[in-house]
């Protein structure tokens, strides 16, 4: 999986911007950098989640390329909309089936629910411009509290991948 230790820092050097920022302009800069670096690195993480595995397991460049293909025409991070969609083109239903069963129950939980409580910020960051005080803020402090979870799932879901128990 991509590494993470560089968004970490990131998130933090903004998280510590974003405490000492002297304008709200400067921590509404720091509180939407944060969420689009994250949803970014989580992106980027489920596509080559998903790049790696077809790599590994399909072995005809005409079937790699359908696979590359739906990663390409992926954008977003929701769970069963998007990266369940790319591994499905790659596994298969029934094997989703058997790799979610496989993966830690409380594992996907906490990933599913950072996952829809981070796309809600991103919304709400994305979908209005700064006009002075924005009122809903989110401290890079908890997007980094939602990059965990993100994290520990996405790491499980891989393993079980690299197991190919599915």
């Amino acid at each position: 999986m991509l590494p993470h230790a560089d968004l970490l820092a990131s998130l933090s050097a903004l998280d510590s911007n974003f405490r000492t920022a002297e304008s709200s302009l400067e921590a509404a800069f720091c509180s939407k950098l944060a969420v689009i670096e994250c949803c970014g690195w989580t992106e980027e993480a489920m596509d080559d989640i998903v790049t790696r595995c077809y790599t590994r397991c399909i072995g005809l460049s005409a079937n790699q390329q359908i696979c590359k293909e739906s990663v390409r025409k992926t954008y977003g991070f929701e769970y069963k909309s998007h990266f369940r969609k790319m591994l499905g083109t790659v596994i298969g239903v029934t094997g989703i089936e058997r790799l979610e069963r496989r993966v830690d129950n409380a594992k996907m939980v906490r990933l599913e629910g950072a996952l829809s409580t981070l796309k809600a910020v991103r919304d709400t960051h994305a979908h209005t411009h700064i006009k002075g005080v924005i009122p809903n803020l989110s401290a890079p402090s908890f997007i980094i509290s939602q990059f965990r979870p993100i994290w520990d799932g996405l790491r499980e879901i891989e393993a079980r991948l690299a197991e190919r128990a599915w």
